[in-house]
């Protein structure tokens, strides 16, 4: 993830996940380490607006199969750039 990030500037980071303390010191780890901006949103929530060049972090631990559903669908609409990561990916994830 470093090389992605740092190949590329004035990209955001926006982590997807259930919101605890964890989720927000792992956040500013990366702000702070990555030297780039951030937000932290709540996986169970809906997301219309993601920026162009987005690198999104999406935590498939805190996702059922309709929230893994409705995040597919949402990302795969947009057309502008965005890079996914998957973190905390079950071992019976099918779509490894």
């Amino acid at each position: 993830m470093f090389n992605e990030v740092h190949s590329s500037h004035g990209h955001t980071l926006l982590l997807i996940t259930k919101p605890s303390l964890q989720a927000t010191a792992l956040l500013q780890h990366l702000k702070q380490s990555l030297a780039i901006t951030g937000k932290l949103h709540n996986i169970q929530r809906s997301l219309e607006d993601i920026s162009a060049s987005c690198i999104v972090l999406m935590d498939m631990m805190e996702a059922d199969k309709k929230l893994i559903h409705y995040w597919q669908d949402n990302l795969s609409r947009k057309n502008n750039n965005i890079k996914t990561l998957l973190l905390n990916t079950p071992d019976d994830y099918p779509y490894r």
